[in-house]
């Protein structure tokens, strides 16, 4: 999954936005595998790299809904929204477990 987020943060740097996101996506286990070598490994990232990714999802959709009309915007603004808020569920989940 690491190999995924680093090329996500290589993507948002050259501005390919929603190849970053699908990346990420990619590193969480929500797409599948983009290159051939890879088809039989599915990525598993701990509890804390999920929180991330989520959180990277959420900020890869505000700047693709930045370089949107308003009204196109809106889903990805609504994306965004939703990422953050599981990466905020996770959070929540993970103090749960380490206060037991």
């Amino acid at each position: 999954s690491d190999g995924y987020a680093f090329r996500g943060f290589a993507q948002i740097v050259g501005r390919d936005y929603v190849a970053s996101r699908q990346d990420f996506e990619r590193a969480l286990g929500k797409l599948p595998p983009s290159d051939d070598c890879a088809q039989a490994i599915r990525p598993k990232p701990s509890p804390s790299q999920q929180i991330s990714l989520y959180a990277n999802i959420g900020a890869v959709n505000v700047l693709i809904a930045r370089l949107l009309s308003i009204d196109s915007a809106n889903q990805n603004y609504q994306s965004a929204f939703q990422s953050y808020a599981q990466a905020l569920d996770l959070i929540e989940q993970f103090d749960r477990i380490e206060t037991l």
